[in-house]
């Protein structure tokens, strides 16, 4: 019974330990409860979505990799605008929004990469991989829909007379694939990345075909998602007014399955492959 003892014990302490490195202290009840420590967590959910929305949120503010993803999420557009407003070409002011949309998939398509050694902690604590999932894409989508909104109300703003519904099909719809693309190819590659703090470029070049077949995916994707409601805009831009409505319905109902069956088909996969997850994102020391 002692050996037994000093087993048990420490691996509860353990448990516990890991327990609290994604959500609060424990109560009495099954659920656990967040800490009221700031603004943030107050708006978050409780239990360990929250707590996994809580940290993910942190690390992309902390993390140069991650913040200059989503600054290309504000270049790009902006390059288009310049010659739109400039030179009067207002074809761009449609590419700006929908690359906007598209490149949302490359801001969640390495996240466990980026993570590195910290994933050990989510892994041991044992949180269901399909809400680890939804928890990055709720993130992520409330990090670029900002962005993706501002680029449909400039471009609204400067093209009075484009069909609303569909230029909303053929943009929230490639936003909602990008969403679930990002965090599938997420779970399929990774690559071994150096911390943050030695440079954002460097990359483990043995990852680098991989790598290449990930970022193809993470934008040819969405692409394929928005032809139907592209064609469908296109109708309604050229007369066919119904059809614009019927291509925000196409993009939705598309953006809403994709986004949904990646998350899905995600989980599935890191339940499986948690160990070799592991390796391949341990961080380099040298």
């Amino acid at each position: 019974m002692a050996s037994l003892a000093l087993v048990a014990v420490p691996a509860r302490y353990w448990e516990r330990l890991i327990e609290r490195a994604l959500v609060s202290p424990g109560t009495r009840s099954v659920e656990a409860v967040r800490i009221r420590g700031s603004r943030l967590d107050a708006l978050l959910p409780g239990g360990a979505v929250g707590a996994l929305m809580g940290g993910e949120l942190r690390y992309r503010r902390r993390d140069s990799r991650r913040v200059m993803q989503l600054l290309g999420l504000v270049a790009v557009p902006f390059i288009l605008l310049v010659p739109a407003l400039t030179r009067g070409r207002t074809e761009l002011l449609l590419i700006a929004p929908f690359l906007c949309a598209v490149m949302t998939a490359t801001v969640s398509a390495w996240g466990l990469s980026d993570d590195g050694s910290t994933l050990w902690i989510l892994a041991l604590a044992q949180v269901p991989a399909a809400r680890e999932r939804a928890a990055r894409v709720v993130v992520v989508a409330l990090l670029t829909g900002p962005l993706l909104a501002v680029n449909l109300v400039v471009t609204l703003g400067l093209s009075p007379g484009l069909d609303v519904p569909g230029l909303l099909g053929m943009t929230v719809g490639p936003w909602l694939v990008a969403l679930g693309t990002g965090t599938w190819v997420d779970s399929m590659w990774q690559q071994s990345l150096p911390p943050p703090t030695a440079g954002l470029g460097l990359r483990s070049t043995g990852d680098s075909v991989e790598g290449l077949v990930g970022s193809l995916l993470s934008m040819v994707m969405p692409v394929i998602g928005a032809l139907p409601p592209i064609v469908l805009f296109a109708l309604a831009s050229v007369g066919a007014r119904g059809l614009g409505w019927a291509g925000l319905a196409v993009g939705l109902l598309i953006g809403a399955l994709a986004c949904r069956g990646g998350v899905r088909l995600a989980g599935r996969r890191l339940e499986r492959t948690w160990p070799e997850i592991l390796v391949r994102v341990a961080e380099r020391t040298a």
